[in-house]
C-alpha cells in the first residue's frame, strides 16, 4: 500500500506502507485535510451564492460589476474590467447585459469619446434592498 502527500514546497510524494506511519502524523497530511475542507467549504459558498443570485436574475460575473461600479462610480469601463480581471470582449458583453436590464448606464467621457464612466441605475438600487 502507497501514500501520497505534499511536501512543505507542495510537491507530491508517494511512501510506501513501511513509513506511512511517520508520514500521517506530519504537516502535508493535515494540510491536505485543511486543504480539501476548505475547498469543500468554499463550493458549498459559491452555490449558496449563486442560487441568491439567480433569484434575482443576476450571474456571479455581473454582481462582480455591479459591485465595482458600486464601490467606484463614475470609473472608466477598462479601468473596472482590469480591476476584476476580466477580457474587454467579455466585459463589452457584460455590460450590454447589464444595461439592457437598466442596472447600469454607460456615459461618454467628453475628453475621449471612445472612454465610458459607468454608474448604477435606481434599478440597481431597488436590487442591492432586495
Amino acid at each position: 500500500m502507497h501514500t501520497i502527500t505534499k511536501d512543505v514546497n507542495g510537491k507530491v510524494k508517494k511512501t510506501s506502507a513501511s513509513n506511512a506511519e511517520d508520514v500521517c502524523t506530519d504537516l502535508p497530511c493535515t494540510t491536505s485535510l485543511l486543504d480539501f475542507k476548505l475547498r469543500r467549504a468554499q463550493l458549498l459558498a459559491f452555490q449558496d451564492f449563486s442560487e441568491s443570485l439567480s433569484q434575482l436574475k443576476i450571474r456571479p460575473a455581473e454582481f462582480s460589476v455591479l459591485a465595482m461600479i458600486a464601490q467606484h462610480p463614475g470609473q472608466k469601463q477598462t479601468t473596472i474590467a482590469e480591476m476584476l480581471g476580466i477580457k474587454r470582449a467579455n466585459f463589452v458583453f457584460l455590460m450590454d447585459s447589464i444595461e439592457s436590464r437598466g442596472l447600469a448606464v454607460r456615459h461618454k467621457e467628453k475628453n475621449d469619446r471612445r472612454s465610458h464612466s459607468l454608474y448604477l441605475t435606481d434599478g440597481a438600487s431597488v436590487l442591492s434592498r432586495r
